[in-house]
């Protein structure tokens, strides 16, 4: 499935259409919650706002080949945690949460992991055939 990259002149678009409005309810977003959203879209990763969800999810769950990603992000370096994002860091099972401030980190974050993760699956396809 090809990547919803956010076209100009739709500012809230990520993914397969939906806007962030189509999944907010009333909450509070971080300043730069929307140019990290778009940024990470940009370089080719399925993006899904869940911010609303409570419970101390993330903000974005970001896909790219085979892999999802949990998204908090933050205004600033002094912006802290609330105490359900907290409880859900220290129990959290999967993956570590991805903590992005900025367009900047997003798309260093981005490329380092879009990197990484093409070299473990050609890996993956070499180990793949030696096993044939």
């Amino acid at each position: 499935m090809e990547a919803a990259v956010p076209a100009a002149g739709k500012a809230n678009e990520v993914h397969g259409g939906m806007t962030y409005s189509s999944f907010s309810r009333r909450h509070k977003r971080d300043a730069t919650h929307a140019e990290v959203a778009q940024t990470i879209a940009a370089f080719g990763f399925s993006v899904i706002d869940i911010s609303a969800s409570g419970g101390g999810l993330g903000d974005l769950l970001v896909g790219l080949w085979d892999v999802t990603d949990m998204i908090e992000v933050k205004s600033d370096d002094k912006a802290t945690y609330t105490p359900a994002q907290l409880k859900l860091r220290a129990s959290w099972r999967g993956a570590p949460i991805v903590r992005l401030e900025n367009r900047q980190q997003a798309e260093e974050w981005a490329l380092r992991t879009r990197k990484e993760r093409g070299r473990a699956s050609v890996i993956r396809a070499v180990m793949a055939k030696a096993t044939l």
